[in-house]
């Protein structure tokens, strides 16, 4: 009951008896009315909350007769007292409930998210293999089909639901024209020496319904996360129109072809990452998958800019520019490269008030392009340099580097489309375009544009551009 409480008694006439707020010598308190003390005096046993208007609070008033005096018992204590140790009790119960709750909500959210990003993933995934324009199917060590892209779907005639998980040579069958033979080594080839291989030429593909197509390209090895070849991904195209035309060294002919290795390099790596735990491993994967696939993105704003010019869609729009802006815009575009190159860039001081007429998107796409190359065919650690300086009303812009060079005896074919200099690293990718790209548009702002060149030691391009 706690010191809060009190008991006192009430006789047969109601009368409190050992109330502590009515004293024996005080006047007698006549509860006789009270409904709790009726009950008593009737025989019953019970509790009742009632409030006290006195104190304004409610209080708890339990009761039971006593039989052999024909009295009763009563037992006060203010409510909040009385349902203290409940209250806590319910509060603990509230407060654990509400933190369960709160762990379960978390857990649910985490797991939500987990799931939405694992789909996101996926989706990503789907969408780039399904944007290729090439067939792409994986294999696994038993040669059953784990990957199937729409091309893949669309040039051989074989819908992905039917084809998944089942044997790749009871739908995909590769035959050599010259003897009928089927052409799987380059498939072989990859998955027994772990390296890319090229399908051999004058391969034609049996489609669906039986029509042969002339087939090319290439597979490559899918490792697991032990570094063991798993499988292989085999990239196939419909031919036809090569083959039709006997164009194989035009233009967008030329670029696919150059397409090929950076394709390749982010499909292996993506494939890579799928199968792999390992985190540093993954992002090491999607890192030379990036790669790849910016460097297809530069190849194919490449030959854009190619059929642009040559369609004589780019015109000119000629307008007052700081020199400093654009020399800024190109070296802030370039610095990315570099860092990746590991190659230094650096620039000569440029006065702000230096200031030229001209085109300067057109401009920026012809410095950029030769700033790119120097900093592609320099070596790791090398420097690249652009200087600028007013001369005879002229704008010169010299770009230095400290690279490969160009063979002398290649040096009058630097500015013929497609050409690529007979000691280009083959790591460095790229379709021979910029050069080309970058006097089409110097010519377009009706500048000049040289170079001087030594193998092995560097080399010096130089464009002029009238100020106005």
């Amino acid at each position: 009951m706690g010191p809060s409480g009190f008991v006192y008694f009430v006789d047969k006439a109601g009368h409190a008896v050992g109330h502590p707020e009515h004293p024996p010598d005080a006047e007698i308190a006549d509860f006789s009315n009270k409904p709790y003390v009726k009950s008593a005096m009737q025989g019953e046993i019970g509790a009742e909350v009632l409030f006290d208007p006195v104190d304004g609070k409610e209080e708890i008033v339990a009761y039971r007769p006593i039989s052999d005096y024909e009295w009763g018992v009563v037992v006060e204590q203010p409510a909040d007292i009385a349902f203290l140790v409940r209250d806590r009790g319910l509060n603990r119960i509230i407060l654990v409930s509400s933190f369960i709750f709160l762990l379960l909500f978390l857990a649910a959210y985490l797991i939500l998210r987990i799931i939405a990003a694992i789909n996101n993933y996926r989706q990503k995934e789907k969408i780039f293999l399904d944007s290729i324009g090439d067939g792409v199917a994986a294999i696994d060590r038993e040669w059953n089909i784990t990957l199937f892209n729409k091309a893949a779907a669309r040039i051989s005639g074989w819908p992905q639901e039917e084809v998944m998980g089942k044997p790749f040579r009871n739908f995909i069958k590769f035959l050599r024209e010259r003897d009928r033979t089927e052409n799987i080594v380059f498939i072989e080839e990859a998955i027994l020496f772990g390296k890319p291989r090229q399908m051999e030429d004058k391969t034609v593909l049996i489609t669906k319904n039986g029509r042969e197509i002339p087939a090319s390209d290439s597979a490559a090895p899918v490792f697991d996360q032990n570094g063991k070849v798993s499988g292989a991904i085999i990239i196939f195209r419909d031919a036809t129109q090569e083959r039709e035309s006997q164009m194989l060294r035009s233009d967008f002919a030329y670029a696919a072809h150059q397409l090929r290795t950076p394709i390749t390099s982010a499909l292996y790596s993506l494939e890579l990452a799928l199968g792999e735990k390992e985190l540093p491993v993954i992002k090491e994967s999607m890192k030379i998958a990036h790669q790849g696939v910016r460097n297809v993105g530069r190849l194919v704003e490449q030959v854009l800019e190619v059929s642009k010019i040559d369609q004589r869609r780019v015109v000119p729009e000629f307008a007052p520019v700081k020199v400093l802006e654009i020399c800024d815009e190109i070296l802030k575009l370039a610095e990315e490269i570099a860092k990746r190159q590991n190659v230094v860039l650096t620039a000569s001081p440029i006065s702000g008030a230096l200031g030229i007429t001209t085109d300067r998107k057109i401009l920026c796409k012809a410095l950029l392009q030769i700033l790119e190359n120097a900093i592609y065919y320099s070596r790791p650690g090398g420097e690249v340099k652009l200087n600028v300086r007013f001369q005879e009303n002229n704008v010169l812009f010299e770009i230095e580097d400290s690279g490969i060079g160009i063979p002398e005896i290649q040096q009058a074919l630097v500015f013929v489309k497609f050409f690529r200099g007979s000691n280009v690293p083959p790591k460095v990718i790229g379709a021979g375009l910029g050069l080309y790209l970058a006097r089409e548009y110097v010519n377009l702002l009706k500048g000049n544009i040289w170079f001087k060149s030594e193998e092995n030691k560097g080399t010096v391009f130089s464009i002029l551009i009238p100020s106005q």
